[in-house]
């Protein structure tokens, strides 16, 4: 054999060598000895590449570019969840619990305004709790569960998790003194609201009305009835319900979805500056009146922008 293929073969191995023990030190040895526990999220739709990258930045691994191919070689998915890891597990031991799933616990967000079924359905999708018990543990609290983040456990009952979105809402709201009709009238507000700015308008809007003894005249307790947020046709606004404001004089009997804590403020704080009437423009601002007459002109005036 020529000496230089030698010198090649020797230099191929060493490198090689060097290689395997990069890999080594990357993949079985840990980044550190301590044996904290440290909470780590993985956010729905991220890719393995985001991850690693997570991972590293949070110092769980040495290089997020190695722990992405390493994944993919051994075949990992790696889901969303909340887990506990620590410094002193190696990576495949990190990779592990991630691709089978090991959540210690759920980060789920409740959006403002969604009524009881939608968090049901929602809880039942994530597979945290079945929509039937959830249903069932609900039953008379629309209005009353506090749309927000939660962080629970991966074992919680229906109403544990009840439970804890109640006192959620009894703790931030424990200033404002709410009634029950604050709180539907809130929930209607909820709806109806675009923009922040135009929630407390809006609640004054409805109190106008109510002092007056009108028909509230609002669409969102209408799809209440219906059991969904679709837009109303004018066969709808016939419905047979007491949920239908534009038959029914006051307010519904009770909320018609879980309001945050901007709309009830807005309740408690309205705006009142004469207006009755208003209608959304298709760019999510509000256009108000203070009677009929001018209300009719508006619509004549903004027709090519109203929402539908």
């Amino acid at each position: 054999m020529k000496k230089g293929c030698l010198i090649t073969i020797i230099i191929f191995l060493i490198l090689a060598i060097g290689l395997a023990g990069y890999l080594y030190y990357n993949v079985k040895i840990p980044v550190g000895s301590s044996g904290e526990q440290k909470l780590f999220e993985v956010k729905e739709g991220e890719s393995t590449f985001e991850i690693a990258d997570n991972l590293f930045s949070k110092s769980f691994i040495r290089n997020p570019t190695i722990f992405a191919y390493w994944v993919k070689i051994k075949g990992y998915e790696l889901f969303p969840g909340l887990y506990y890891l620590r410094e002193n597990m190696n990576m495949d031991e990190i990779a592990k619990p991630i691709a089978n799933k090991d959540i210690q616990e759920y980060k789920i967000t409740i959006p403002e305004g969604w009524r009881i079924t939608q968090i049901a359905e929602l809880l039942d999708e994530k597979k945290i709790i079945g929509k039937t018990e959830f249903l069932k543990s609900s039953e008379g609290l629309e209005g009353y569960l506090f749309p927000d983040t939660y962080r629970i456990p991966i074992k919680i009952a229906a109403q544990e998790m009840i439970n804890k979105m109640r006192d959620d809402f009894s703790t931030r709201t424990k200033n404002l003194a709410l009634s029950k009709d604050d709180v539907i009238l809130a929930s209607i507000v909820e709806r109806e609201a675009k923009k922040d700015e135009d929630r407390a308008k809006i609640a004054g809007v409805y109190l106008n009305r109510l002092d007056e003894n009108m028909y509230l005249g609002a669409d969102p307790t209408i799809q209440y009835a219906k059991g969904n947020w679709e837009p109303l046709s004018s066969k709808d606004l016939k419905i047979d319900s007491p949920y239908n404001t534009y038959t029914h004089k006051g307010l519904p009997p009770t909320p018609i979805c879980n309001p945050g804590l901007a709309s009830l403020k807005a309740v408690k704080s309205p705006e009142k500056n004469g207006w009755f009437y208003f209608f959304h423009l298709k760019d999510g601002s509000t256009i108000f009146s203070s009677n009929s007459a001018e209300h009719e002109a508006n619509i004549e005036k903004y027709k090519e922008q109203i929402a539908n």
